[in-house]
């Protein structure tokens, strides 16, 4: 007797390398509280490719230390959702799989595969957005360059001493 497979040919990914630097529509499709290797609680995400690369999974992680919770509110801005003090944070995202589509910023990385010590490129969101945010993630990173120099420059414009 043969294996039945439960999946059709058109929705198995064939992208199983990580897919090219750039910018991509992605859907929630998991998220779930777990212990970083140091113990510390994190939120691990999954997010499903829904255009280039369709069917191509990215992960994130976002740390639940109080101090470092930064990461945490920008994914949770780009599903449009917050939270308040006491709040499951894992619970709020989970009401949103399958619901919200992101535009996500994917970057490489090199890592070292733990057993056979092998290097391996991974994707990694570096910038996460709402789907229907009015500038690409690019536009955003270059308009906060620009106005960080300006400020800059103002700055030292203040720190001349008229003679």
């Amino acid at each position: 007797m043969g294996t039945r497979i439960e999946t059709d040919y058109d929705d198995v990914n064939e992208y199983m390398d990580a897919v090219p630097r750039g910018e991509y529509i992605a859907k929630l499709i998991e998220v779930e509280e777990q212990d970083s290797s140091s113990g510390n609680p994190m939120l691990v995400w999954d997010f499903e490719l829904i255009e280039e690369y369709k069917g191509s999974t990215v992960r994130g992680w976002t740390s639940l230390q109080e101090h470092a919770l930064g990461d945490a509110r920008k994914y949770f801005r780009a599903i449009k959702k917050t939270w308040k003090s006491g709040d499951d944070l894992e619970k709020l995202a989970r009401k949103c799989i399958g619901k919200v589509k992101v535009r996500l910023v994917v970057g490489i990385r090199t890592t070292r595969d733990r057993d056979s010590g092998e290097e391996r490129e991974n994707n990694k969101i570096i910038g996460i957005f709402p789907v229907d945010s009015r500038s690409s993630a690019k536009e955003q990173t270059s308009s906060s360059k620009k106005s960080q120099r300006e400020t800059t420059k103002d700055d030292e414009d203040k720190d001349d001493i008229p003679f």
